[in-house]
């Protein structure tokens, strides 16, 4: 059982909104999706308590964790970060659920689609973390301000662990759907400089 969360960056050129084209960069073939839920920061957060977590989020939104697969598993080490943060690997949006007492973190339902076909499925429920231990954990170590976005982990049913493997090929349109939001569509665009 991993008794931590493994954390990575992603720049801020990764980000995209709802519409905008995901570039698959010239020699990337692994382009992969990973449907989450988009946790958004309204207020400063340092050190802050489970109980308190919540009280420092603003709201969720769909969030699309694209990643170069070859980037992550076959160099030697790995480059997580590079891998997930390349131009328009980090698709958002299009709304935000603002955050409130009615509205249960671990009640979400994630689901992620290719081209019409469902490929991944899950709840905020069963995270290894839930998202106030994220907001916390990280907390201890990096000072959470407005606007941040922390990514919370995806379901089963990336590409990358398909047998075979499926990765994501220009003119291909992914749709992340969160609960209670409208969905995050964006279509890969044709390799850069093929």
């Amino acid at each position: 059982m991993q008794e931590e969360p493994r954390l990575f960056t992603k720049l801020p050129r990764s980000v995209i909104a709802h519409g905008a084209p995901i570039i698959r960069p010239t020699g990337v073939e692994k382009l992969d999706w990973e449907g989450e839920v988009g946790v958004v920061i309204g207020r400063p957060a340092k050190d802050v308590s489970v109980e308190d977590a919540r009280d420092h989020i603003a709201g969720y939104l769909p969030l699309n964790d694209v990643t170069a697969r070859e980037f992550q598993f076959d160099r030697t080490p790995g480059q997580t970060t590079f891998a997930k943060s390349m131009d328009s690997f980090c698709p958002i949006g299009p709304v935000m659920l603002v955050a409130g007492p009615e509205v249960d973190p671990d009640g979400f339902t994630v689901k992620s689609w290719v081209n019409d076909t469902l490929m991944q499925e899950g709840r905020t429920d069963d995270l290894l973390f839930p998202i106030p231990y994220l907001v916390s954990f990280i907390s201890r170590y990096v000072t959470l301000m407005p606007g941040d976005i922390i990514a919370t982990g995806t379901p089963a049913g990336i590409g990358h662990s398909r047998k075979p493997p499926l990765y994501l090929q220009p003119g291909d349109s992914v749709r992340i759907e969160v609960s209670g939001l409208p969905p995050l569509i964006n279509r890969v665009t044709a390799t850069i400089g093929a």
